[in-house]
């Protein structure tokens, strides 16, 4: 028999060895397919939805730029040493930016994100110091004499962006304009009203707004009238919107708050104030008063958009009283004209519920067109074109507006007890968005939103 055999050697011990750390898995799918997804929706909105085509954009990248931060520091999946030299790199650029000037200025008319270098040319002047006094005793004296180039308000001298009797130089390679002076100017979207040697125009400089003279010759500075006030929007920026009237040795302003202003044109010395918001017992639109006031015979006309016959509003220019007042539709952004139509002299605005005419005289409402951009989002900035009767058409007038809208022209037809505005034609081949478009020789020219377009004057059909 074998014999059993014990084994009597010291009892084994087992060793675990560790295992091989797994590589560390990044989460790229979920974050490549939600950011994929949000960018052709993006493009998709901006193709075939016009109206809401820019809050879109805006939203769309700031949603994009917080899932990227989410994703990269608490889901992808990085190391820690990695999140925090992620970290590191954020911070230090935003530092470096920042120490190099660089300031979001807010989003341009298509929604992208607009950025400056404060203090290099592109400057826009928000530092600017506070302007006191008021009023400074001005120290250069300059030509205020009407002439026949004068520009005296928003759009010259009819509101159609046109100078009768003058020809500029067409071949800019033999004849190159020239540049006489540059300066800076405070943030804002005010044009110049100019008259002989001076120029007039609104900025926004720290906490206050002013109206501001310049030399048009040199560009120094003649004189300057500030009111502590400051509209702020992210959309459109700091500052007033509106451009200044001259009147009669008068400069009429208003400025985004709804503070109107009569001042000397020669010394900036204030006449009169009223707060046209508080009179007509209206909100401000979201993106400020716009509306660059209208004055004739006596009377200077604005557009505070109140309810209950306070839409448009008209103060006797000697002393501030209110005049007249009409109207209870929305303000939009266009300014008021002047023109006699059908035999009828008359106040003609582009309000947020449509093309709407008013009595020169008592504020009277005549007629109305509708013509709103959407619901809810009155936003027509466009200013009218009156064109006079041809080609057996009676008195016409020209409105155009983006977010779809297009443009339309119509004839104002009628008695003087009844007046009524008929649709010749409309066309989607002109929408300006936040520009204005210009009659010549029977064809309109303007933007449809940002590509420059002409239609035919007769038909609206695109030349």
């Amino acid at each position: 028999m074998a014999d059993n055999v014990q084994n009597t050697s010291p009892a084994s011990s087992t060793v675990a060895l560790a295992a091989p750390a797994a590589p560390r898995t990044l989460r790229w799918k979920p974050f490549v397919v939600v950011v994929s997804g949000l960018i052709v929706a993006i493009l998709a909105v901006r193709a075939g939805f016009e109206e809401i085509a820019q809050v879109t954009t805006a939203v769309g990248i700031l949603v994009i730029a917080l899932i990227t931060l989410v994703w990269f520091f608490v889901r992808a999946g990085f190391s820690s040493q990695v999140r925090w030299a992620g970290l590191a790199v954020l911070i230090g650029t935003s530092a470096i930016a920042w120490t190099s000037g660089v300031r979001f200025a807010g989003f341009r008319g298509a929604m992208w994100p607009d950025f400056y270098i404060a203090g290099g040319r592109t400057k826009d002047l928000a530092e600017f110091p506070a302007a006191t006094p008021s009023v400074q005793p001005p120290d250069v004296r300059v030509d205020i004499v009407p002439t026949s180039h004068d520009y005296p308000g928003f759009l010259g001298p009819d509101r159609n962006a046109t100078i009768k009797g003058l020809r500029l130089a067409r071949d800019w390679k033999a004849t190159p304009p020239k540049e006489l002076w540059r300066i800076p100017v405070g943030l804002g979207w005010s044009s110049f009203a100019i008259v002989g040697n001076l120029a007039v125009t609104q900025e926004q400089r720290g906490p206050d707004e002013l109206v501001v003279a310049y030399e048009l010759q040199t560009g120094k500075e003649v004189w300057k009238h500030a009111d502590k006030t400051l509209f702020s929007e992210a959309l459109g920026g700091n500052g007033p919107r509106a451009t200044p009237t001259f009147k009669e040795g008068r400069i009429f302003a208003l400025g985004a708050t709804g503070v109107l202003n009569c001042l000397e044109a020669e010394t900036g010395k204030l006449v009169w104030s009223r707060d046209i918001l508080k009179d007509a017992g209206a909100k401000n639109i979201i993106w400020g008063m716009s509306g660059s006031p209208l004055v004739y015979d006596h009377f200077v006309v604005v557009n505070p958009g109140g309810g209950n016959g306070y839409s448009v509003v008209a103060y006797d220019t000697r002393t501030g009283q209110m005049v007249w007042h009409g109207g209870s539709g929305q303000a939009a952004y266009s300014s008021p004209l002047l023109a006699t139509l059908a035999g009828v002299r008359q106040v003609v605005i582009l309000n947020g519920p449509g093309l709407e005419a008013y009595s020169a005289e008592d504020g009277r409402e005549l007629w109305n067109f509708d013509w709103k951009t959407s619901d809810d989002q009155m936003i027509s900035v466009s200013q009218p074109v009156v064109l006079p009767a041809a080609d057996g058409h009676p008195d016409r007038i020209l409105i155009s507006s983006g977010y779809t809208k297009g443009a339309a022209l119509l004839e104002i037809t009628g008695t003087p007890d009844k007046l009524q505005a008929n649709q010749l034609w409309r066309t989607k081949k002109l929408r300006a968005k936040f520009t204005n478009v210009v009659v010549r020789d029977g064809f309109v020219y303007g933007l449809d939103e940002t590509v420059l377009a002409c239609v035919d004057l007769k038909d609206g059909t695109p030349a």
